[in-house]
């Protein structure tokens, strides 16, 4: 075949084949910025990049519109990537906080996919794709910041992004209990599964510690406060205040009204449902529970065991045991056998309230018999 005739056949019979070729990756290029596509935008890249060398030396001379095609669409496959990553920085979920308060897919999503992303399959792409948005935007006689550093300034904003996230949606829960849980297991998940990866190396292990451990443990404290501050505060006493009468009176106030509240705080997790799913968290907040109230409690029976003298009050280790079962799952009560066995109704109460006096304790032991036989609290609670 003449000299002049073979490069024009070659290049229009490249060009239909390339053709097809382009438009494919175009296609995908062109398509709106999402998330989920920016593996398969970066796999693309990648294999552009492979195949420069070979696309330039085939078609730099017989075809160079191929080779110019073959940059654009590079161009393209960047700036597709880029946006694609960029939408995760501005990702929005509408959707309703969790009623159980356990961690929502979107932390899930995010902190999964960044993992993936800084995996050896992508983030060298990745890399490549930050590096060369910079270039443009700064320019080709600029100084290039390391890959390394384009990578993690990358990566900190999206995290970032989603703890905005999941502050959002802690605003948004009316049931404060529930919003405190919310962020607690959010923040946590967050940290429990970045935590020695290749994802806490390029961001920083040290970095990320700080800012999700100290979010967990400021909404674990939140949610003490929240849910049982109120019952402890019940409990506070001054020693020496009151005798007598008196003492008998404020104590039972105080107790009827503990228990009001107790019932109170196992309802409500209980018709909430919430859930603090991983294992560890879940016995270091019930351990900061039982140390919050149970402690308040005996110090309460102490304070007043002259005014309480002769009458049944579940012992301490019965309510460690009530939190036991709340925050291992099982709910249900102090059943009646973990109850102390009531002593017997004495015949008198030596005390400065005369017979009336003697008379009411007399009918409060009672009562409070057979509440010790129901249970701590009501078969309702929880």
């Amino acid at each position: 075949m003449d000299g002049a005739v073979w490069p024009e056949c070659f290049a229009q019979i490249s060009d239909r084949i390339m053709d097809v070729f382009f438009r494919f990756g175009e296609g995908v290029a062109e398509s709106s910025p999402e998330p989920q596509k920016l593996f398969k935008l970066l796999e693309m890249s990648a294999a552009a990049v492979r195949l420069r060398p070979a696309i330039f030396l085939l078609f730099d001379d017989a075809a160079p519109d191929i080779s110019s095609r073959f940059r654009e669409l590079q161009k393209l496959l960047v700036q597709a990537a880029s946006r694609a990553f960029s939408a995760l920085e501005i990702l929005t979920d509408p959707s309703p906080p969790p009623p159980d308060a356990s961690v929502p897919g979107v932390v899930r999503y995010i902190v999964n996919f960044l993992k993936c992303l800084v995996s050896e399959a992508y983030a060298p792409a990745m890399a490549h794709v930050l590096r060369t948005e910079s270039l443009w935007k700064a320019g080709f006689l600029s100084r290039p910041e390391p890959d390394g550093s384009l990578l993690r300034e990358a990566l900190a904003r999206v995290l970032e992004a989603l703890q905005q996230i999941v502050e959002a949606k802690r605003d948004r829960y009316r049931d404060r209990v529930a919003a405190q849980l919310f962020a607690m297991n959010s923040y946590w998940y967050m940290y429990m599964r970045t935590r020695g990866s290749e994802l806490a190396k390029i961001v920083g292990e040290e970095d990320m510690k700080k800012e999700y451990k100290a979010a967990t443990e400021e909404a674990a404290y939140a949610y003490q406060v929240e849910a049982w501050a109120p019952v402890v505060r019940l409990l506070q006493v001054e020693a020496g205040r009151e005798t007598g009468e008196v003492a008998w009176v404020v104590a039972r106030g105080k107790f009827e009204a503990f228990v009001r509240e107790m019932e109170e705080g196992f309802k409500r997790h209980r018709l909430g449902g919430y859930k603090i799913p991983e294992k560890d968290l879940r016995e270091q907040i019930r351990e900061a529970v039982v140390g919050m109230v149970v402690p308040a409690y005996a110090g309460f029976l102490h304070t007043y065991s002259v005014a309480l003298q002769g009458r049944v009050f579940p012992p301490p280790d019965a309510l460690k045991e009530k939190f036991g079962r709340l925050f291992d799952g099982g709910g249900g009560l102090v059943k009646a056998r973990e109850v102390a066995d009531p002593e017997p109704v004495p015949e008198e109460v030596d005390t400065p309230g005369g017979v009336r006096l003697r008379a009411r304790r007399r009918m409060e032991l009672i009562r409070s018999r057979d509440a010790a036989e129901r249970g701590f609290f009501s078969p309702d609670e929880i």
